[in-house]
């Protein structure tokens, strides 16, 4: 059974009667901030797509409203009667084949979100960003003190320091916007990058790594900040969400051991620039995700490191330690049978 957090503080009789939208609440984080405002027993309405597995909300007793962000009709009916609203949605993607959508769907669909937000008279907006809106500055530590963002090397980078600039224009319009930047999540119910590298090691997919550094936070730390942003979080501040900066054989050493499998051997950097640059010729032809993108090898090799004290310090966000974290989620994918190998610890 899980567990969840002590939120006497967001229990109220005025609470309690308030509804709060989760736009992206079909996906991973979105589905996580949907746990925990329903444990916090809020009235959670959610924007899916008619395509989107919706099961996982169903079972939480979800109110879902289809549509999407960039259409206009299905956000007014989303909004109506909306106290706080959680903007997750997002198209996250390590490579894409179409640059042009992603940018859309960050840039035009945040603006439209803001737009219906605004119009239906909503009291607060959570704004899920990432820690990559801080930009790729090289051997630095990134944190909210930072005046101007780093080098923005790509189209996922770009999205999320424009939306951000977006909706941070809406505050000077009378929306109360807060921001929400994690880093590298990963947990129960992740079928993203991470979670996909995590299951492929474990199962002996993987025939390398290399020595690279990044950051990583927990999927339920993340739901948990936004909802501690949403009662004590100062409109227009931005917090990293960062529990610690690791690197992949420390990080893939620790989820290996729990998982009773080998570590795959660390490459050279320059050997896998050599897979990523041919990956990715290969990938515009067949508009598949290569195995390993040239923007992947560049974030990790940078020396670029995050910090998420401000979270703790001003809002009072204790993470879960990656120990206990890859603990939950190693469980879950045993769970819904995708290791091949059951977990040691579950022995």
């Amino acid at each position: 059974m899980k567990v969840y957090w002590d939120v006497p503080w967001f229990i109220s009789a005025e609470n309690k009667n308030m509804v709060t939208l989760v736009t992206g609440g079909s996906g991973f984080i979105g589905g996580a901030i949907a746990e925990q405002l329903v444990a916090a027993k809020q009235k959670v309405r959610a924007l899916a797509r008619p395509t989107s597995n919706v099961e996982h909300l169903n079972g939480l007793g979800v109110e879902i409203v289809h549509g999407d962000v960039l259409d206009k009709a299905s956000l007014e009916k989303a909004m109506a009667g909306v106290d706080t609203l959680y903007h997750a949605a997002a198209q996250y993607e390590v490579w894409t084949a179409d640059p042009a959508h992603m940018l859309e769907t960050a840039n035009q669909g945040t603006r439209k979100v803001m737009d219906a937000a605004l119009a239906a008279g909503v009291k607060k907006v959570l704004h899920t960003s990432s820690g990559a809106a801080f930009g790729l500055p090289k051997n630095a530590t990134v944190s909210e003190a930072m005046p101007e963002p780093g080098p923005l090397p790509d189209t996922y980078y770009r999205s999320k320091y424009e939306s951000e600039k977006i909706a941070e224009s809406y505050i000077a319009k009378g929306l109360n916007v807060i921001f929400l930047n994690p880093s590298n999540v990963y947990g129960p119910r992740d079928n993203k990058p991470l979670g996909t590298n995590i299951v492929n090691i474990l199962n002996g997919q993987v025939p390398g790594l290399w020595n690279a550094n990044f950051a990583i936070v927990y999927v339920d730390d993340v739901a948990k900040a936004h909802l501690l942003a949403a009662e004590r979080g100062k409109v227009g501040e931005r917090y990293l969400l960062v529990e610690r900066n690791v690197d992949y054989p420390e990080f893939f050493g620790l989820v290996t051991a729990m998982g009773g499998a080998k570590m795959p051997p660390l490459l050279p950097v320059p050997l896998v620039r050599v897979m990523a640059e041919a990956g990715e010729l290969l990938s515009s032809i067949s508009k598949k995700p290569p195995l390993v993108s040239v923007m992947t090898l560049k974030s990790g090799t940078q020396g670029t490191r995050f910090d998420g004290s401000k979270v703790t310090r001003e809002l009072g966000l204790q993470y879960t330690p990656m120990e206990k974290g890859l603990e939950a989620t190693l469980a879950w994918y045993w769970q819904q049978g995708l290791l091949k190998k059951k977990p040691v610890f579950l022995n």
